[in-house]
């Protein structure tokens, strides 16, 4: 999240568009779906999780290391992935 100023802006922008690019298609599916459930899945929190009730579960790795998941993708470090395995839409 950032709290955006002309100043701020000027010596960011790139960063800004790059971050919103990235984040853009997961917003666009669950920007306004409601958080049914939220927790972590390591033991130092690195690595969180929140379920949408659309069926989606976004994985966030805060970490330096890749999340290795069974018979699923990697979430590499300062990553995320979304997953549409849940039941829901």
């Amino acid at each position: 999240m950032w709290h955006v100023n002309r100043n701020l802006w000027d010596r960011h922008k790139a960063e800004f568009v790059t971050s919103y690019k990235r984040i853009a298609a997961v917003r666009s599916r669950i920007g306004f779906a409601e958080m049914v459930n939220h927790g972590c899945l390591t033991a130092d929190r690195s690595v969180q999780f929140t379920d949408r009730d659309t069926g989606d579960r976004v994985v966030i790795n805060f970490g330096d290391r890749p999340f290795v998941r069974v018979a699923m993708e990697p979430v590499l470090p300062r990553s995320f992935a979304i997953d549409r395995t849940l039941s829901g839409n």
